[in-house]
């Protein structure tokens, strides 16, 4: 009977490892299409019932299979086509068994190729694989199979063509796209000379830019940087020069000034050649301003034309886009007739003119808050302020024009030096102030830095810049100084009273401890990075 039991179980343990499928991928390959030896080569994933693999588009690009081939250059890759992944339908991927196809061309005949590939499977839980494949020369990828594939993909391709020139034209509707798309085709409805140059212009500046920026992403990502489409919105510097710019429009809007866009750089040349030149400028501006936006369609083509290995593709997708921002002027440019939908030139363009005004201070607050996230409060403080110096100087251009220009340089100096340096968090790791968090200090006969602050004090902003100089946050972290901050931001009980055995009912307020003392040291309402450390290295 035991024996029986043993035989059972042993043929169902053998039916269970013969049912079970490990997730896994192969490689197989066509026979040399040409004489140069170029063929196609398909990676296999094989998937268990209810395992996938996210695709590399939309959320999730980041955990999507990734390639990388040895003696060999790929000209092409086909994806087959995604689907919606449960529970949420947020990620695309693959739930069952696919291959993906590349375009290879040896580089060393002579030498096999390989291709490393780490791919994520998850089911109940996410976990990495890393596999080693040599292609084998096997000839078991058939010519059908590769037909359909490419047919396929060039239906996908058509559609996504058309979903980046789709998106394009969502994107002159965003607020920081749309009073300057709107005013320019305002514009050439009151000047009508050389129409058709202005659209080709125009039209000419934004796909050149677009595919610049594709052209940066592409040579990056080859050389294993990672960036991604709006990257130069990264760089506190550049988003500084947006800020000042979409500030410039929206004073120009307000009538605070009477600048011509541009026109330092058209004022020598003939009308018809300003008029281009300043068209292509506007292009190239629309598509910067455009190109920091994702909006919808424009996140999938972007994505798409990031996986596509032949340049060719990737740049098509680029151009789609551009066409699509460029489309709505270009449209009124060389077909007329559709500028007849849009309301004669009037009075009313002025309070129109005004109004866009305000879509730009929208702008501008966006550009601040991206800022608010890469330098910190201190510099973002110095550098609005400085903003504001820089608008009360264009102002004033109209009045002092030699010193309106000698503070606008400067004040626009005072931007990029607050900007310069990335400081995303404070230096010195402080506590939130509790009773209790400072007498275990106490306890401890550690030495603590008591810091009482408020986000509506000034002068406390003063004192935080001399805090995170690096002179006191080396000092800080040399003798282990336990640093508490008081927040009075907000109405707060333990903190006036706290306040109130130091005799003080406001703030800045700085108190030091030094090690095994309990008797306070108060230190000056105005804070300096030397007397800090003077303080500090006294224990």
């Amino acid at each position: 009977m035991i024996k029986k039991c043993f035989f059972v179980l042993f043929l169902l343990s053998l039916s269970t490892l013969l049912c079970f499928r490990v997730d896994s991928c192969g490689i197989r390959s066509s026979v040399a299409q040409n004489s140069a030896k170029q063929l196609w080569v398909s990676i296999d994933f094989k998937l268990n019932n209810g395992s996938y693999i996210v695709a590399p588009v939309g959320k999730g690009v980041s955990v999507a299979p990734s390639f990388a081939w040895k003696n060999a250059k790929v000209i092409r890759t086909v994806w087959p086509e995604s689907s919606k992944l449960p529970p949420d339908n947020v990620y695309s991927g693959y739930k069952r068994d696919f291959s993906v196809l590349f375009s290879v061309l040896p580089i060393d005949r002579n030498s096999p190729i390989s291709c490393d590939v780490f791919y994520v499977v998850c089911d109940n839980a996410c976990r990495p694989v890393q596999e080693n494949l040599v292609v084998k020369y096997d000839g078991l990828l058939n010519q059908d199979e590769i037909r359909n594939a490419i047919g396929m993909s060039s239906i996908n391709f058509l559609l996504v063509l058309c979903m980046a020139f789709l998106g394009g034209i969502i994107l002159n509707c965003m607020p920081c796209v749309f009073p300057v798309l709107s005013l320019k085709i305002f514009s050439v409805l009151k000047n009508r000379t050389s129409l058709k140059e202005q659209g080709l212009y125009f039209a000419g500046g934004v796909i050149a830019t677009f595919l610049s920026i594709g052209t940066l992403i592409l040579n990056a990502r080859r050389f294993g940087e990672t960036l991604g489409w709006g990257f130069y919105m990264q760089n506190p510097i550049f988003v500084a020069c947006l800020l000042l710019i979409f500030l410039m429009c929206a004073l120009y809007f307000f009538g605070l000034y009477n600048i011509s866009n541009f026109v330092f750089l058209t004022q020598n040349k003939p009308k018809a050649r300003s008029l281009s030149i300043q068209s292509f400028l506007n292009g190239v501006f629309t598509s910067i301003a455009s190109g920091v936006c994702v909006g919808p369609f424009v996140g999938i083509a972007i994505g798409l034309a990031l996986v596509y290995n032949n340049i060719f593709m990737s740049y098509l997708v680029f151009i789609a886009l551009g066409l699509g921002v460029a489309f709505p002027f270009s449209l009124v440019c060389f077909i007329p007739f559709f500028g007849k939908f849009l309301p004669k030139p009037g009075s009313w363009m002025v309070i129109f003119k005004e109004f866009m005004g305000f879509l730009m201070i929208f702008s501008c607050v966006w550009t601040i808050w991206i800022l608010s996230s890469q330098i910190n409060i201190q510099k973002l403080i110095i550098t609005i302020t400085s903003v504001i110096v820089f608008a009360m100087f264009i102002w004033s251009l109209k009045y002092f024009k030699k010193t309106s220009i000698v503070g606008i340089i400067v004040s626009v100096f005072f931007v990029f030096v607050q900007v310069h340096e990335q400081k995303l968090s404070e230096n010195i790791e402080w506590k939130k102030f509790s009773f209790k968090e400072l007498e275990e200090a106490q306890q401890k006969h550690l030495p603590i830095f008591l810091n009482f602050t408020a986000a509506w004090c000034l002068t406390c902003s003063v004192n935080d810049i001399a805090l995170n100089d690096e002179r006191v946050v080396e000092a800080f972290r040399k003798h282990n100084i336990q640093a508490i901050k008081a927040d009075w931001t907000l109405k707060d009980a333990p903190i006036s009273n706290i306040l109130n055995t130091f005799g003080s009912n406001s703030v800045p307020f700085n108190v030091y401890y030094k090690p095994n003392s309990n008797k306070p040291i108060i230190l000056p309402p105005i804070l300096s990075p030397s007397k800090i450390v003077e303080i500090v290295e006294h224990q």
